[in-house]
């Protein structure tokens, strides 16, 4: 997974068959939701310093694109799929993860619980 990572942007490229792919494309709906909790709890297990590089560049930009929308509904949360080139919520109706979805237990608890975690320096292993 290390590898996937783009070590600029720290995105974890949309791969996923239900989604649109691409490296500009951060999914939060089968990928960087989980894959945020799970590079934190490695870099506690394992002690690794290339896993807490990861999950902190990846919470940096899971972070970064939080939805700032000033509707209540829309503003903290995060949506399925966000587009780095257009600086957006994409993906379209069409597709799981369009620019209207939003998954508050497959997406938004997962990364609040990286979130919290970061905050409080533990992993869901401390639980």
């Amino acid at each position: 997974m290390l590898a996937l990572i783009d070590p600029v942007t720290g995105n974890l490229p949309s791969q996923h068959f239900e989604t649109p792919s691409g490296g500009h494309l951060v999914d939060l709906i089968y990928t960087v939701n989980w894959a945020l909790p799970a590079l934190q709890c490695s870099a506690a297990l394992f002690d690794d310093a290339r896993y807490r590089a990861a999950a902190e560049r990846l919470l940096r930009l899971v972070l970064e694109i939080q939805d700032r929308s000033p509707e209540a509904h829309l503003g903290g949360c995060w949506r399925g799929m966000y587009d780095l080139n257009a600086g957006g919520w994409g993906g379209g109706d069409c597709y799981e993860g369009g620019a209207n979805s939003i998954y508050s237990g497959w997406t938004n608890a997962p990364l609040g619980w990286a979130v919290a975690g970061h905050l409080s320096g533990r992993t869901l292993i401390d639980y």
